[in-house]
């Protein structure tokens, strides 16, 4: 929470464009990351058609079928539904990459979901690298004066000790984040 609310006011003072762009795409994957319990390193090869709205609009529906761990042609399906406590919600944070997206007239319906720029301020249909995702969390972590060595993994572990703690049976957290054992 306190990680995305100060991405949120980092996203609301005046920046650049892509300033914007990078702020609003890392807080819409450590949100997805932390919601979905996906390995981080597959989430980042997440493509726009493998994502499908929920009805009622309330979540989504991700069909991800290809990542360091799906190698073999595996899909893992998960869904991840709409979060009352805005500041977190994975779904408003995906919202507001792809508007901030649309203002830099990258169009964010086709090819990769989560892209890295390049040096001159453009945006790559490619997959954003681990460290690229790792590096931004250690500068905002460092910047809130918070860095205490999180990986982006911590993410991971964190939905399934969340979902733990909520009381959710041992069998359907490793089914949610993937684990096999």
């Amino acid at each position: 929470t306190q990680l995305s609310s100060y991405l949120e006011r980092e996203l609301q003072s005046s920046k650049s464009p892509i300033q914007c762009f990078i702020i609003a795409r890392v807080q819409a994957y450590l949100k997805t990351a932390f919601f979905s319990g996906d390995c981080p390193g597959d989430l980042r090869q997440v493509k726009v058609p493998e994502i499908l709205r929920f009805p009622n609009d309330n979540g989504f529906l991700f069909n991800h079928v290809w990542g360091k761990t799906l190698r073999d042609g595996d899909s893992n399906v998960f869904g991840i539904h709409r979060n009352t406590q805005t500041i977190i919600c994975p779904i408003r944070g995906i919202e507001q990459y792809i508007a901030v997206a649309n203002e830099m007239k990258d169009d964010l319906t086709h090819g990769y979901l989560f892209r890295p720029t390049t040096p001159k301020g453009g945006i790559q249909n490619a997959p954003l690298s681990s460290s690229t995702a790792e590096a931004r969390v250690k500068v905002y972590l460092k910047d809130m004066g918070m860095d205490e060595g999180e990986t982006l993994h911590g993410f991971r572990s964190g939905c399934a000790i969340t979902l733990a703690l909520r009381g959710a049976e041992l069998s359907e957290i490793m089914d949610h984040v993937g684990w096999s054992r």
